[in-house]
């Protein structure tokens, strides 16, 4: 499973990955945590959903691919990410 940072959304909706532009791309995020490829975290959602722009509506619509950060789980990504 990937875990995808705040980064990753921002930058897909800013840059070649608009709504407007690429409506499936955001149906492919929706697909792929499904099929529980991708996956992201409630802090991750906090951040996002706390906009006034299309990205903050998709993620209050699809707020089930942030999962909840529990701290030996936040632990482990630190680690990851060192």
């Amino acid at each position: 499973m990937y875990l995808l940072d705040a980064n990753v959304f921002i930058a897909a909706k800013n840059h070649h990955y608009g709504f407007a532009i690429a409506p499936g791309f955001w149906r492919w995020l929706e697909r792929e945590y499904d099929a529980g490829t991708v996956c992201s975290i409630d802090k991750v959602y906090n951040e996002i959903a706390a906009g006034e722009d299309e990205l903050a509506e998709w993620a209050k619509h699809n707020a089930s691919i942030f999962v909840r950060g529990e701290a030996a789980m936040v632990r482990s990504l630190r680690e990851l990410a060192s």
